[in-house]
């Protein structure tokens, strides 16, 4: 697919994490001009593995969440849950699959787990998680793909504790906002970092107030896509591993054409 080349780019960086940081003016290659307005917004986050096990118990969870939180968003960054949303809830013997039960801002989650003194939450959810020692390792996806609004379900991570059957979640990851044209036909955008960062792949998040991750197995670029193949348009959001990128990034947009 040719990339499409375009007037100046206006870059706004709001941070709500000390996670992300990266140069400003971000370098640009040569061949590729962007003229699309472009917001990175971060917050923090965490993540777990499954395990069969006897005696498990119906029970439920109800959400609260902080900040831009949840990989299903509305236009206004608002959170929106959907009925039939999958977190994994990790009740210290293996991770329990737990389902949203109703839409909006908040929702219970339902589910069978061990009863425990504690339990961790991790949207959305992976089967191949896994826990060690306070430390929990999921997948943060090269590809992503929008399947609903404006975002991929299965690029914004959060996670969550709790003691008494209520999830607060916060995120790993920071948003990349950026208006697009219909008439620009664009079909895929791909970010890739110009140094030697690592923005895709197995990552390990260190479970504390202020969590942290380390990458590995990493692929320097991700990219973003609707599950149709279909003309990227209007406000979409690309979640980006929040770190320094000390060379800055590079944006293609590819058009169907």
């Amino acid at each position: 697919l040719p990339i499409k080349p375009a007037p100046p780019v206006t870059i706004i960086f709001i941070s709500y994490s000390p996670f992300l940081f990266l140069p400003f003016p971000i370098p640009l290659p040569e061949f590729l001009v962007l003229h699309y307005p472009i917001l990175i917004i971060c917050s923090c986050v965490e993540q777990m593995h499954d395990n069969n096990g006897a005696g498990l118990t119906e029970m439920e969870f109800s959400t609260v969440s902080e900040g831009i939180v949840k990989s299903y968003l509305n236009n206004d960054l608002s959170i929106n849950w959907e009925t039939g949303d999958l977190a994994g809830v990790y009740d210290g013997a293996g991770w329990r699959e737990f389902e949203a039960q109703n839409d909006g801002p908040s929702t219970t989650l339902k589910g069978e787990a061990l009863n425990a003194s504690s339990y961790i939450a991790l949207y959305p959810y992976d089967s191949n998680a896994s826990y060690t020692s306070g430390t929990v390792k999921t997948t943060f996806p090269q590809v992503q793909i929008i399947t609903g609004n404006c975002i991929a379900p299965n690029a914004l991570l959060a996670v969550a504790t709790s003691t008494d059957k209520t999830f607060t979640f916060k995120n790993v990851t920071s948003l990349l906002k950026m208006n697009l044209n219909a008439e620009d036909k664009i079909v895929k955008v791909e970010l890739t970092s110009r140094g030697t960062e690592r923005i895709a792949g197995d990552v390990t998040i260190t479970i504390s107030d202020k969590p942290g991750y380390t990458l590995e197995n990493g692929t320097p670029s991700v990219s973003l896509e609707k599950e149709d193949k279909g003309i990227l348009q209007g406000e979409i959001f690309m979640s980006v591993l929040p770190q320094n990128f000390e060379s800055g990034i590079q944006l293609a947009f590819y058009n169907e054409d």
